[in-house]
């Protein structure tokens, strides 16, 4: 199955600064996008998982950092 994964930051941000989700929701709505788009960046609990998915329409979403010390968040998510 072909799919695209979207991170938020660029390289020179790092772990700094906000994820930009602006981008993931124009490549999703983008009438050529044929692909399942998944996004990633900031993802810290079920409140930001759900916002990903309704306000930018994301298929799918990875979640990194916010798991460190806290696996339950796949629970709740």
């Amino acid at each position: 199955m072909q799919r695209i994964t979207i991170h938020g930051r660029t390289r020179a941000q790092m772990y700094s600064g906000e994820a930009c989700w602006t981008h993931r929701g124009e490549v999703k709505h983008n009438p050529g996008m044929k692909i399942p788009v998944i996004g990633n960046g900031d993802i810290n609990g079920p409140h930001k998982a759900a916002e990903m998915f309704n306000r930018y329409g994301v298929d799918a979403i990875m979640i990194g950092r916010a798991t460190i010390g806290k696996p339950s968040i796949f629970e709740n998510v």
